[in-house]
């Protein structure tokens, strides 16, 4: 009687065992799963960065262009205006 309470011990010690390890398993497919998204998440996010900032030095470029232009517009009717005068 003892040695079928051993077994039934033994057979039980290795079931909770299989089950540790398999929740063991899933917990690291789940942290190399949730590594991946989030490499995958930062790049996304790095890239969408430098479009980002190529489109507002694009923007600068033209803004700058503009304040140029301006600039030389305002001087020709400063011209303008101290001929007429």
């Amino acid at each position: 009687m003892v040695g079928g309470g051993c077994h039934v011990t033994k057979d039980h010690r290795s079931i909770m065992n299989g089950r540790e390890i398999e929740s063991h398993y899933k917990l690291e497919t789940g942290f190399a799963e949730e590594q991946q998204l989030n490499r995958q998440r930062h790049e996304e996010s790095q890239q969408l960065h430098k479009e980002l900032l190529k489109e507002s030095r694009s923007q600068n470029i033209d803004i700058d262009y503009l304040r140029s232009q301006v600039a030389k517009h305002d001087m020709e009717i400063h011209r303008f205006k101290a001929t007429v005068n």
